[in-house]
């Protein structure tokens, strides 16, 4: 039976050549946590081996008395195995409600900007295959759709970063039992076993619900990724119907789609054709709230010409001569002038042919090109 260290390594090997990923310097998420720990020592000999720089991120919420401690022990850990390590602090007032949620934005904020700053593309964190099934139960209970019942995918974006989680098919236990062969200690979050979090009452629930009616983590990793192939279906579809029948106005940031075309799509279609735009145009990391793009989806769908326009997603969406436009939106006021319209469409002359609405006309003169 191979070790975990040679399985880590050929599933590691088969998922970046399945990606295409290609890069020299791959970003850490470490928190002292037995997961985290377990993925960079499991990281630091494929890395010596493949010639790769690995740089270890820590982020110091400030949230327990514990935390600057748990961060300067990582960094002592790295520092005797030779692996560059910084810690990003998490500066200002923290919020007293969804401190779990404000968290994770933090973290994920200031791991970004620290990769930005020094050209760094990839990033491994240590979700394993425990998180998935706590993940999918979280989402189930918020009422969630196939987007947010898919299994956690190896690799995502997340704002400008790729992340990579190359722990999904491993159990917390035999990262735990790796870091004890050598040696490691790991620090324990007291907030783990605190049931005021939702996830943590998650996690004990689960080994009752495998006990009562067989639905264990290996079962809920399983359905999440079967619900995975059809969100991957889907948006295949949507990236096909943008392709093909989506054209694009001022450098891909202004978008002109038939109306006529769009309700005939199911509306399962129309809100992630108009979820992927917005994402896109407003150059957004998330979706905006499902209920307020159903809202949407369901005036264009219902009766097009009733529907003038909306703000969503800082967008706004336009009904416009049998045509929907999704544009930035605009806050500024301003009267674009008829000749101040007419000379940029004399420098830009492939718009002499096109009826555009006025708020794009004003839009695509303030992104002069």
């Amino acid at each position: 039976m191979e070790n975990l260290e040679t399985k880590f390594q050929k599933n590691l090997t088969k998922l970046l050549e399945q990606k295409s990923i290609k890069t020299e310097v791959f970003a850490v998420g470490v928190s002292g946590g037995a997961d985290s720990l377990a993925l960079v020592y499991l990281l630091i000999p494929w890395a010596k081996k493949n010639k790769k720089k690995l740089v270890v991120l820590t982020v110091e919420h400030g949230l327990r008395k514990e935390s600057l401690d748990e961060a300067l022990y990582v960094g002592e850990l790295m520092k005797k195995s030779d692996v560059e390590h910084h810690i990003l602090t998490w500066k200002g007032s923290k919020p007293k409600t969804g401190i779990e949620e404000a968290a994770r934005l933090a973290r994920y904020g200031l791991i970004e900007k620290y990769c930005m700053d020094n050209g760094i593309k990839y990033l491994m964190i240590a979700h394993h295959k425990f998180d998935q099934a706590e993940t999918f139960i979280m989402r189930l209970q918020r009422g969630s759709g196939v987007d947010g019942l898919s299994a956690m995918s190896e690799v995502s974006r997340i704002g400008n970063l790729e992340v990579i989680r190359p722990l999904l098919d491993f159990e917390p236990e035999e990262l735990k039992r790796y870091l004890k062969e050598k040696n490691i200690s790991w620090m324990v979050d007291g907030s783990n076993y605190d049931e005021d979090f939702l996830r943590v009452r998650i996690r004990n629930l689960i080994p009752y619900l495998d006990e009562k009616i067989g639905l264990g983590v290996d079962r809920i990793a399983a359905t999440s990724k079967v619900i995975a192939r059809t969100k991957d279906y889907l948006e295949k579809q949507v990236k096909s119907f943008i392709n093909n029948n989506v054209k694009f106005f001022g450098g891909k940031k202004a978008a002109k789609i038939s109306l006529s075309l769009i309700q005939k799509q199911h509306e399962e279609m129309v809100f992630r054709i108009l979820c992927q735009l917005i994402k896109d145009i407003a150059d957004r990391t998330y979706i905006p709230r499902a209920s307020d793009v159903e809202r949407v989806v369901a005036a264009v769908t219902a009766d097009g010409k009733a529907f003038k326009s909306r703000t969503l997603g800082g967008c706004e969406i336009i009904n416009s001569d049998e045509s929907l436009w999704i544009i930035p939106e605009i806050k500024d006021g301003k009267v674009l002038l008829k000749k101040d319209w007419d000379a940029f469409v004399e420098r830009n002359p492939e718009y002499k042919k096109n009826k555009i609405p006025y708020k794009v006309r004003k839009f695509l003169k303030t992104i002069e090109f």
